[in-house]
């Protein structure tokens, strides 16, 4: 199996510039990241222009790409470029790894996502340090004693804290918890790329309520044991979303990676929401059985009860003769299409499940 190309979180973070409020990424810059040329990405963003709304990508202004030129040493080039070049979100990141024809973009794209997603935590983390700091700050000015005195040293220690070097440091913590994770791709049909959208009929599961408003907004029907099952993703935030049962995983997860997916079966009371059936059920990302840690991770603080490890696991096997993703049964590690043997370990990354892309 491949491994990932190994990039410096940092020298992709530095690459994320905040234009119209949005955390984004130059055309020019992600092309290099994804080992294409900028015109090639641009054109397959073209051929595929229904696949990228607006909150996926949407092309600077010429003030934009002057204040982008006088920012950034490293596009300098754009300045004799007379087109006007694309910004792409987080989301509009990973459909770009989805369109173009590179193995480089699908694996690279981990790493950018990582990037996006490690700086949006730490900027609302910092932002909400920062408040509590001012406040403390302002009545500790109102009356200062010796104690007092100490605490502002301590205000002055966490400010340090929050200097780009030390952001830096957390940063890296931060990562190294994340890639010690298992990150899965979509890798079943192409075809359903084409379903994905941001608009999505989707529930953050972080409470009882939560789900009970699900059931109610997308109009659900009960079971006659009062049960409903759901289509579930973790994303990379340790959240669970769920949607209908018949959506896609991929159109739930918005065309990006997850920590774990499959399908969850709600209990429905009037005093309590259990889970009372869940599984890795996903064979649009694989998740193995082990991504059971991460589901634990997402429910564990939500108030619901639930089983402790999946109800049934299912283990995924790519058939390397046929291409066929396989789901092993009693230990049977064989394709159910050509017969070929499976390998023992897990082998679903995308560039192994689309092979080599020309």
């Amino acid at each position: 199996m491949p491994e990932l190309i190994h990039q410096p979180i940092e020298t992709i973070a530095a690459k994320i510039l905040s234009i119209r409020g949005q955390k984004v990424m130059i055309d020019a810059d992600l092309a290099d990241l994804y080992g294409v040329k900028t015109k090639a990405l641009n054109q397959a963003v073209k051929r595929n222009a229904a696949r990228f709304p607006e909150d996926f990508m949407f092309r600077l202004t010429s003030d934009e790409k002057q204040e982008v030129v006088t920012k950034c040493d490293h596009l300098h080039n754009l300045k004799f470029s007379k087109t006007l070049p694309f910004a792409f979100t987080e989301h509009g990141t990973i459909q770009a790894a989805n369109v173009l024809n590179s193995s480089q973009a699908a694996e690279i794209s981990v790493y950018v996502v990582r990037a996006f997603v490690q700086l949006r935590e730490l900027l609302a983390s910092n932002k909400e340090l920062a408040k509590r700091l001012d406040e403390l700050e302002q009545r500790i000015e109102r009356k200062l004693d010796t104690h007092d005195q100490a605490i502002t040293g301590l205000i002055n220690t966490l400010r340090q804290m929050m200097s780009p070097e030390e952001t830096k440091k957390r940063l890296m913590n931060e990562v190294n918890q994340l890639h010690s994770m298992n990150i899965y791709w979509y890798v079943g049909p192409k075809d359903l790329l084409d379903l994905i959208h941001t608009d999505v009929n989707r529930v953050a599961v972080i409470n009882e309520e939560s789900v009970r408003s699900w059931i109610h907004q997308t109009d659900q029907k009960l079971d006659y044991d009062n049960s409903v099952t759901a289509t579930y993703i973790i994303d990379t935030n340790k959240v669970m979303w769920i949607c209908d049962r018949h959506m896609e995983h991929v159109v739930c997860a918005i065309g990006g990676p997850v920590l774990s997916a499959g399908e969850a079966t709600f209990k429905i009371s009037t005093k309590s929401v259990e889970i009372s059936y869940i599984t890795n059920q996903s064979t649009g990302f694989c998740p193995k059985p082990s991504s059971w840690k991460v589901v634990n991770v997402a429910l564990k603080n939500t108030g619901i009860n639930y089983p402790q490890q999946f109800s049934t696991n299912f283990i995924f096997r790519l058939c390397l003769n046929c291409k066929t993703i396989n789901i092993v049964k009693e230990k049977d590690y064989v394709c159910a299409v050509c017969n070929h043997d499976l390998e023992k370990q897990w082998n679903l990354n995308a560039t192994s499940a689309y092979g080599k892309k020309t």
